[in-house]
């Protein structure tokens, strides 16, 4: 299983997830697979890398999944009064637990894939 974000939010603990049904419910949700998402991440630097609707969207799903009520809307104006810089580095960190390996998934070095080269 992959490993959780824990936060609070609006007085509230969630372990958030990225699960599979998360991941495909905010790809659908903004229009960007994961991996663009990444990547936007990646080469924004210091700029602004995503949008108020993309953290909402991300962080959101991942509440849903961890069985968390509050509504879309609540959410956004959560972030929003609280401020979407609290709330951006929780977003990228769960976009960064899903493209990572679960630990007892994850390749030892006995088992990395062989170059062309190697055959």
């Amino acid at each position: 299983m992959k490993d959780a974000v824990d936060v609070v939010i609006d007085k509230k603990e969630y372990s958030l997830r990225p699960t599979f049904a998360a991941i495909v419910s905010i790809e659908d949700k903004i229009h960007k697979s994961i991996l663009s998402v990444a990547q936007s991440v990646t080469l924004a630097g210091s700029s602004a890398p995503l949008t108020h609707y993309e953290v909402t969207t991300i962080i959101h799903e991942c509440m849903l999944e961890a069985g968390g009520t509050l509504t879309f809307a609540d959410l956004g104006k959560v972030i929003y009064d609280e401020g979407i810089m609290k709330y951006l580095p929780i977003a990228i960190e769960i976009i960064d637990k899903a493209l990572t390996p679960a630990p007892e998934k994850a390749l030892t070095s006995s088992e990395s894939p062989k170059s062309p080269k190697e055959g």
